[in-house]
């Protein structure tokens, strides 16, 4: 899917997510650059960085956003997705519920879901993605949550039933 690099300061980010314990200069934060900087070599990407808040971020060529952000450990980093919820969807009581049903099965572990609803902004987060010994060792677990987004995505815009 093509992308460009992006980094904004968007207040949509979940606010867990953005309480890091790390700072830019802490070790956590510079194992998470030193990730990006081999994802943006590999995809084009100059400059992708990690901040606090909202994150590395990734425009998607349909608009949504991907970011990626220090959790504060050495092992792991979050990766999360802001998605414009279409009008048909927007305020549905059940949205999140629905969203689970059709999206995720049941022996899966349960990624972040939260909605913005004046913005009408849906977050999709996978947490805890493990560095690898190197950036080809998480390359599957990267592959999983973009499946698991274009699934969310597919059900959003009405094309998966």
């Amino acid at each position: 899917m093509p992308h460009t690099s992006h980094t904004t300061h968007d207040d949509a980010a979940p606010a867990n997510a953005s309480a890091s314990p790390s700072s830019p200069g802490t070790l956590p934060h510079r194992r998470l650059n030193d990730f990006l900087d081999v994802l943006g070599r590999r995809f084009g990407l100059s400059g992708l960085q990690s901040r606090d808040v909202p994150g590395a971020g990734v425009t998607l060529e349909n608009g949504d956003m991907a970011y990626f952000r220090s959790n504060g450990t050495l092992d792991t980093f979050d990766l999360y997705f802001r998605i414009d919820v279409p009008p048909s969807m927007s305020g549905r009581a059940d949205l999140i519920p629905s969203i689970t049903r059709h999206c995720f099965s049941g022996d899966e572990p349960l990624a972040l879901l939260s909605v913005q609803a004046p913005e009408g902004i849906l977050l999709f987060g996978c947490r805890d993605i493990e560095y690898g010994a190197t950036p080809d060792a998480s390359t599957r677990r990267l592959d999983a949550c973009f499946s698991d987004y274009t699934t969310l995505i597919g059900f959003l815009r009405n094309e998966v039933h």
